[in-house]
């Protein structure tokens, strides 16, 4: 399996490095906005099945072995963002068959002028890969629980922000979210 760890330099979480040690690439992608979309666009071109781990987000070996032996073609995680999960590009993985079903998903980010930002913008690439896919009827299978995300993001102190931060720990999952 190729599990890809794009990260810019100074960012890359020392606790994602130690989780995927030995397992992973890790790719520097400088700070171009679009240098993520271009990381993109040469796993999609390759064709070979690929893992995102972005570089604040640190998955379990069982939650790796999930990803990499899922039958479905587009798996996730969710992770924390900023006061819900996300199912973005934290931890995902992409099988060959969705690449040659959707060759021209990544070209298609190109074109996409609708989030109002640079097409490949990279804070919007979980929306961009989303759009593109699941337009050409590609769709997300998700896993269970969550992964540690370490972004810190500052929230305005409101009483359900609070409740928000002590409960996003991934043992007060609910077990009735189980797989979809």
């Amino acid at each position: 399996m190729n599990i890809v760890v794009p990260y810019v330099e100074g960012m890359l979480r020392p606790e994602t490095r130690e989780a995927l040690e030995g397992a992973a690439t890790l790719v520097e992608i400088g700070r171009s906005s679009t240098a993520y979309w271009r990381l993109f666009c040469d796993l999609w071109s390759e064709g070979e099945r690929f893992m995102i781990v972005e570089q604040d987000v640190v998955p379990t070996d069982e939650q790796l072995g999930r990803l990499e032996f899922c039958p479905y073609d587009w798996c996730v995680f969710p992770h924390w963002c900023g006061g819900s999960y996300a199912y973005g590009l934290g931890c995902v993985r992409f099988s060959a068959g969705l690449m040659r079903r959707h060759p021209d998903a990544m070209e298609r980010i190109a074109q996409n002028d609708q989030l109002g930002v640079e097409p490949g913008y990279w804070p919007r690439m979980d929306s961009f890969v989303a759009m593109a896919l699941s337009t050409a009827g590609a769709r997300q299978h998700h896993h269970h629980p969550p992964v540690v995300h370490l972004h810190e993001y500052e929230l305005p102190p409101t009483p359900w922000r609070k409740y928000l931060r002590q409960t996003r720990t991934t043992r007060d999952w609910p077990a009735q979210q189980g797989e979809k």
